[in-house]
């Protein structure tokens, strides 16, 4: 196991957000053995109503939820960041999807982007 000091200095209080159960579970398990301190929400709109409390240091966000996707999450947040959000912006992608290595574009791309 990576130590938690290691893998993410500065951040101990995460907001796990996916639309499945098991996913959220299973972030929470392994992160919660780190000894970070988690909060859960079920898609971008709890997100935001979260974030605009404080107190979360990085946010691992599913691409694809419904009602409020990562992206949607990202510009709510952004528009709202002159005016009240207390959150500094850290959040990270999450995804179950499998990613194919796309060697024209040198970078990962998901594998239903690639045609394959």
């Amino acid at each position: 196991m990576v130590d938690s000091a290691a893998a993410a200095p500065g951040y101990r209080r995460l907001l796990i957000v996916d639309d499945e159960e098991g996913m959220r579970h299973m972030l929470g398990l392994m992160l919660g053995r780190q000894g970070f301190d988690l909060e859960y929400a079920e898609d971008g709109e709890q997100a935001v109503a979260r974030l605009l409390q404080g107190n979360v240091d990085l946010v691992l966000a599913d691409v694809r939820m419904p009602k409020l996707d990562n992206l949607g999450m990202l510009k709510n947040l952004t528009a709202t960041a002159a005016t009240s959000a207390p959150h500094d912006g850290n959040v990270a992608p999450v995804t179950g999807r499998r990613f194919r290595w796309n060697s024209r574009a040198t970078r990962w791309r998901p594998r239903w982007q690639t045609g394959r």
